[in-house]
C-alpha cells in the first residue's frame, strides 16, 4: 500500500510555514481543516497574498490511498527526527503551485461555515458506525477514557465528534484535532474476531 499525502509551503511577505497533509492539495479549499494552515491564515492581513508550494509524497509500493489524519501525523513525527525522511524515505510524484487571495470579514465567515460542513462529511465518510480505534489520549477532557481503550464508532455528528461506545463501558465523544487516536490495522481486527470465535468456540452448549 502507497500512502499519499503532501509537503505544504506557504508564504507571505516575511512570514512562512511548512506542514504535511493528506493528498494532493491543489486549490484553498483543500487545505481547510487542517490546523496549521488555519493558524497561518489567522496570523495575516485580510490584503496579502499567500504564494503555496505543494510536494506530493508517496510512502510505500502498491496501491495509493489518501493518508488519514493519524499517518499525517506520524509522517510530521518522523520528518521532524530526520531531516531526511521525505527525500531517503518517500517518492516525490508531483509538484504543483498556486496563489490564495486574501478575502473580507464577511467572506472568511461563510467560508468556516463551508469548511466545518466539509470536514465533519469527510470525518463521516472515513470513520462509518461500526469503525474501530484505539484511543491514546483525550485532550481537554477532565475525566477522560484510559489511554489504549479500544471502542466503535456510534456516529458522527456535524461538528465532526466521533461518538464512541469504548469497550470499558464508557460512551464518549473523540474531538479530531484534539485527541490522539487511530483505527484499528486489518491485522489487528482479525485477531479480534479470531478472540471472538474462540470465545464462541469455547462457550458451554445448553441442553434442552
Amino acid at each position: 500500500m502507497a500512502v499519499l499525502f503532501s509537503a505544504v509551503t506557504m508564504t507571505a511577505d516575511n512570514n512562512q510555514e511548512e506542514f504535511l497533509v493528506a493528498g494532493i492539495p491543489r486549490r484553498v479549499d483543500d487545505l481547510a481543516g487542517w490546523t496549521a494552515y488555519e493558524d497561518f491564515m489567522g496570523e495575516l492581513d485580510t490584503e496579502q497574498k499567500v504564494s503555496v508550494r505543494v510536494r506530493a509524497y508517496l510512502y510505500g509500493d502498491g496501491e495509493i490511498v489518501q493518508a488519514t489524519p493519524e499517518e499525517v501525523a506520524y509522517f510530521t513525527m518522523r520528518a521532524e527526527a530526520n531531516a531526511g525522511f521525505l527525500h531517503d524515505r518517500c517518492n516525490n510524484i508531483e509538484n504543483t503551485d498556486f496563489i490564495i487571495e486574501q478575502q473580507s470579514e464577511e467572506e472568511n465567515t461563510m467560508n468556516e461555515g463551508n469548511r466545518l460542513h466539509r470536514q465533519a462529511q469527510w470525518y463521516k465518510e472515513a470513520y462509518p458506525s461500526g469503525t474501530r480505534l484505539v484511543l491514546f489520549s483525550m485532550g481537554n477532557d477532565p475525566n477522560p477514557v484510559k489511554s489504549r481503550t479500544k471502542g466503535t464508532v456510534k456516529a458522527v455528528d456535524d461538528v465532526g465528534t466521533l461518538h464512541c461506545d469504548f469497550d470499558n463501558g464508557r460512551s464518549l465523544g473523540i474531538v479530531p484535532g484534539e485527541d490522539s487516536f487511530r483505527m484499528l490495522t486489518d491485522e489487528e481486527l482479525a485477531e479480534e474476531q479470531a478472540v471472538a470465535l474462540g470465545a464462541a468456540e469455547d462457550a458451554p452448549v445448553m441442553g434442552m
